[in-house]
């Protein structure tokens, strides 16, 4: 995380906070001045549809439905894209 664009080194906290330590595959476009960091989902332990909640809470992400918070739950993957000059 130490050479990632402040973007990334930002989330640190919610990487730990949510078992988020091994990224699995980064895609960077150039074009677009933006990185994606992509997670195995289920790390450490499995996600709730409330860790899911909280997760879209903190990222500050509207709900979706009940029935797409249980596929999220689900999911294997999760990932995130950083724009390099955010913060």
């Amino acid at each position: 995380i130490e050479q990632s664009p402040s973007s990334i080194k930002n989330y640190k906290d919610f990487f730990l906070k949510y078992s988020l330590f091994n990224i699995y595959c980064i895609g960077v476009d150039f074009s677009s001045n933006s990185t994606n960091l992509y997670f195995m989902f289920h790390e450490e332990t499995s996600k709730s549809k409330e860790d899911i909640k909280n997760i879209l809470n903190e990222l500050e992400f509207e709900y979706p439905s009940e029935e797409i918070i249980s596929i999220c739950a689900h999911a294997s993957a999760f990932s995130i894209t950083f724009n390099w000059d955010s913060n």
